[in-house]
Formats: C-alpha cells, sequence, structure tokens
C-alpha cells in the first residue's frame, strides 16, 4: 500500500499579522517544509491585524518560534500588559488581571472566604498585578514563592504593524518568501488544486487561510461558508479604529469602557493610544461575531478572522491565532488529510473558539441576574453560570484559553456572588481568614509602593514618524 506523503509545502494566504505571524511560526517549527507567503489585495480589514494585545501565554508560543521574550518586546517596541480595566460595568472600575487573587487556603477556595468575610476589601486588592495597574506601575513577578508579588504573569501589547513587520522580517530570515498577489484558486472537490498568482502558479500541499474576514480560499471549498452566528448573545457588529495622544502616566492595561450601544477600547503604547469604538450599527469595520462550522476543510485551514470574529473584549485574537498554530503543528497530517483527524482539529477549535465566545459573553451579563440577558445563553455558558452563583465554583471547561484566575475576576469583579455557602468554609476561621487577606494586602500594597512606574521601566525610544 502507498502511504501518503508527508506535507512538504504550505501555502499561506494572506500578508497581514496574522499570515506572517502564521508563515513565520510553520517555518521555525516544521523543518525541511517550505513555506510561502500569497498576498491578497482588497481584502476587509481584519481585527487581528489591528490590534497587539498578547496575553502571557504569547511568550511560549515565541519560545516555540525561537524567540526570547525580552528579544520580542525590544524588537517590538512593547509595553507591558497586567490584563484589562472594566471602566462603567460597575460602579467602579474592575481590573481583570493576569494570574492569582489571593493566597493559597487549603481546601477551601480563596474567593468564597472572600465573599464571606465581612471586610476583605476590594478583590482587586488581593491582586498584585491588579494593584500595579491601577497604580499605574510596573515589576517582573518575584521568583521567591514567599513574595506576595510572585503570582502573576505578564503579557504585552504593541504596535500592530512594528509586530507585523517583525513577524515578516523573521519569516523571511527563516527562508520564507512572498509572491506576487492572488488572482483566483482553483478547486477540486474539497480540495485546493493551486493559486493564480500576478504572473504565474503556484501549488501547495497546504494551504493556510490567513486573509480575514473574507476567507477568500476556505469559502470556495464545501461547506467554507457556513458560519455559526453568535450576534444573538453579541450583537456589536462595527469596529471604527482609531488613535489618540499618548497617555503620560501608561497604563499597564488595556481599558474597556462601556457606552451606550457599544463599548470603547484603548490600548496605551508609549508612542500613542490605539482606540476601538465597538458598537451595533453606523460606521466602522463590519464585523460579523461568530465562527465557521469547521476551520479545516480538506486542504484547507483558515486562522484568524478568516475562522472567528470576535470583540476585543478580552484580548482574544492572538490568543486564538497562536492557539490554532500550535494545533495545527500538533495535529500536522499528511497530505491524505484523513477526515479522522481533521475532525479532532475542527473539535479542538471549535471548543477554544467557543469558550472564548463564552468569557467575552460573561463580561455583558455577569452581575445581572436580575435584568434582561439574552435568551438561552450558550449551554456550556449557562450552566457555568449557574453553577457558580449557586455554590460558587467553577466547572472545568475544555478548550478554555483564558484560565480560572481570569474568569473568577470578571464573576467577583462585576458582582456575582454564591447563593449558597461551601461547607469547606467551615474549615477556616473568619477570624483567621480576615488576619490572613488583610495581610496579604498590606503587603502587595507595599510592595506596589515601591515599584517604579511602568513608564519609567521602558527603554528611551524613537518617536513615530
Amino acid at each position: 500500500m502507498t502511504m501518503p506523503a508527508p506535507i512538504r509545502t504550505i501555502a499561506v494566504v494572506g500578508d497581514g499579522l496574522s499570515g506572517w505571524t502564521t508563515a513565520a511560526a510553520l517555518a521555525r517549527r516544521l523543518p525541511g517544509v517550505v513555506v510561502r507567503v500569497v498576498p491578497v489585495a482588497g481584502a476587509t480589514p481584519a481585527a487581528t491585524d489591528q490590534l497587539a494585545t498578547m496575553t502571557p501565554s504569547a511568550v511560549a508560543f515565541h519560545a516555540a518560534m525561537g524567540l526570547g521574550e525580552r528579544q520580542v518586546f525590544d524588537a517590538v517596541e512593547g509595553v507591558h500588559r497586567l490584563g484589562v480595566r472594566l471602566v462603567g460595568w460597575t460602579d467602579t472600575p474592575v481590573t481583570v488581571a493576569y494570574g492569582q487573587y489571593g493566597v493559597p487556603t487549603g481546601a477551601a477556595a480563596f474567593h468564597l472566604l472572600w465573599a464571606r468575610a465581612d471586610d476583605a476589601g476590594p478583590f482587586d486588592a488581593q491582586s498584585p498585578a491588579a494593584m500595579l495597574a491601577a497604580a499605574n506601575r510596573f515589576i517582573a513577578p518575584d521568583d521567591d514563592p514567599a513574595s506576595p508579588m510572585c503570582a502573576y504573569e505578564t503579557g504585552l501589547a504593541a504596535d500592530p504593524a512594528r509586530y507585523r513587520d517583525y513577524m515578516c522580517a523573521y519569516a523571511r530570515h527563516l527562508g520564507v518568501q512572498d509572491t506576487p498577489p492572488l488572482v483566483s484558486a482553483s478547486v477540486s472537490g474539497d480540495r485546493i488544486t493551486g493559486l493564480t498568482v500576478a504572473g504565474g502558479t503556484l501549488v501547495a500541499d497546504l494551504y493556510v487561510d490567513a486573509s480575514g474576514p473574507d476567507a477568500v480560499l476556505l469559502t470556495r471549498l464545501p461547506g467554507g461558508g457556513d458560519r455559526v452566528d453568535w450576534s444573538g448573545w453579541l450583537p456589536a457588529n462595527r469596529l471604527v479604529f482609531g488613535t489618540a495622544p499618548a497617555d503620560p502616566a501608561l497604563p499597564p492595561v488595556d481599558i474597556a469602557t462601556a457606552r451606550k450601544g457599544g463599548w470603547h477600547l484603548a490600548v496605551p503604547l508609549s508612542d500613542r493610544t490605539l482606540t476601538v469604538q465597538v458598537r451595533t450599527g453606523g460606521e466602522g469595520v463590519s464585523m460579523a461575531q461568530g465562527r465557521r462550522i469547521a476551520a479545516w476543510i480538506g486542504n484547507c485551514v483558515s486562522v484568524g478572522d478568516a475562522a472567528v470574529e470576535i470583540e476585543p473584549l478580552a484580548s482574544p485574537h492572538l490568543r486564538l491565532l497562536h492557539a490554532a498554530i500550535d494545533r495545527i503543528v500538533a495535529l500536522l497530517p499528511d497530505t491524505g488529510f484523513a477526515r479522522v483527524e481533521i475532525d479532532h482539529y475542527n473539535h479542538e477549535w471549535r471548543d477554544e473558539a467557543d469558550r472564548m465566545r463564552d468569557f467575552t459573553i460573561l463580561h455583558h451579563v455577569a452581575g445581572k441576574a436580575d435584568a434582561p440577558c439574552p435568551p438561552e445563553l450558550p449551554p456550556e455558558l449557562e450552566a457555568a453560570l449557574a453553577l457558580f452563583r449557586q455554590r460558587g465554583r467553577l466547572p472545568h471547561q475544555d478548550g478554555d484559553l483564558v484560565g480560572r484566575d481570569r474568569w473568577l475576576a470578571v464573576l467577583m469583579g462585576l458582582g456575582e456572588r454564591p447563593r449558597v455557602a461551601d461547607a469547606l468554609l467551615d474549615t477556616v476561621e473568619p477570624a483567621a481568614f480576615d488576619r490572613l487577606a488583610a495581610g496579604h494586602r498590606a503587603a502587595i500594597a507595599r510592595a506596589v509602593a515601591l515599584a517604579p512606574r511602568h513608564v519609567d521601566t521602558l527603554p528611551p525610544r524613537k518617536t513615530r514618524a
């Protein structure tokens, strides 16, 4: 029996941030594979290409590409990120910070002990990352496990054009070549058989559609245009991108401000602030929140906005892109593209996209149990929210790219509290917990007071032209 040949050539269609990141990662992580990038003229702008806030998981993603954390940070003139600040979602701002809230408390969960306490202070005060962000200060996490500043992680934000150019330069360093722009694609059944580019043709074993919301390759295949619509839960359908002057305080968080008919995102960088108005109707770049029914069909896999469109409330775009690239590498089939392998990829990809959807919806419904909300929430979110509201428990969820701490930060920060006390709370005396929480809060406050201003931790940089 003749076995299918391994994948040796990959064409990445789309030369934005998604395309060049994908090309660089695949060229580095798949030895012996030739990768080419095919530009797409006149493509609809992709949110993934307009924003470059990265959660802490980006460190591992870059490391797998052979890039060090500081190397990337300096090359893209990054700024530190400790989470997202929600303004106007409740009476007081809430920071959804990266890392742990509180300290280990044995069998009883810290957040439930905090909810039971009469006066444990704000939940944010139990997070070193949230308190650093509130003071516009920054220090790297301490390696000492006894330090109050050890249990958090850091992400980064960058100018998306700089990040795209860095990925492009690195990809070319690895041997990736770009071709003339795409003219058309040839299809036979569920296979792309070749691409026509200006002045020639290109044939590859695997085609990666990184062309943005248009998904110019995937939609040519049977079922490639089929989508799951999320607009019943996430109705915003316009993005208005802009810039504002740099914030002299340089908060180490993105700032999401609730407004009538939508919300506004500010991404403070060292030389300016990127802004996005997220709203329903009106002017702006069209956004159809939802995902493809299948991201991988035949010999074509979609990534970035070609696979998922979602509002940028929880820094989802690069997290989803990086996860998709990791999965392509881990589950790479051969040129037979066995259905069982493609189905497995799509199953795990759907879980990741749907959990990111649920986490985003959570921001709009948490703390509003008595207010009108979208009917019939997604079943997994409805079950998780009901379980938390009953006894403060969070179920394990397949495909969760966010992590338990950030789920708890949104739930507790926006006012969710369990109706019934967990029996395990009896294992910790209230007075003992009060002392523990107060001590941790005070230790964080002392460390934050000694930390430098975020803006002072950055090296001198050129003024953007």
